[in-house]
């Protein structure tokens, strides 16, 4: 027979159980999205990353084409609205990453918001940081978790 005390332990452990349950399903570990633009002959044209911990998109431009290398960003589902981008405007002789912090300051996007990202290359400068020249096919474009 069950005591009132052993009662209310039951219950109480059952909640904390369903609790942490729901915490951990409903809580998107930080992590780092990466892409590699490559052409179909293996050369590497770029490389981008997002540091969700950090909040910083992260470009390097790897071919020496006198363009410049971008990781363009948008909110899944919304292609021809707001983007965000990291430029790489650096030759390709520049080593190491260009880091874009606080990559998404002032987008209103939340946690866990759903976003899509591609590389291409472009000429930089003029409204919004440039125009877009070529990106890579839809095919290795990336869905992640911001």
């Amino acid at each position: 027979m069950l005591t009132m005390k052993t009662a209310r332990r039951t219950v109480l452990a059952t909640a904390t159980t369903a609790a942490l349950i729901v915490a951990a399903s409903t809580t998107a570990q930080a992590a780092e999205e990466d892409w590699l633009w490559e052409t179909a002959s293996g050369n590497n044209i770029g490389v981008g990353a997002y540091d969700d911990a950090n909040d910083v998109m992260k470009v390097n431009d790897q071919e020496a084409d006198d363009h410049s290398m971008v990781l363009d960003v948008w909110r899944a589902g919304a292609e021809g609205g707001v983007h965000y981008r990291c430029w790489d405007s650096r030759t390709a002789a520049a080593e190491g990453w260009l880091s874009c912090p606080d990559a998404f300051a002032g987008s209103g996007w939340g946690p866990n918001v759903k976003l899509r990202g591609k590389l291409c290359t472009g000429e930089s400068g003029g409204a919004g940081g440039g125009r877009l020249l070529r990106c890579q096919p839809e095919g290795q474009w990336k869905t992640f978790y911001r």
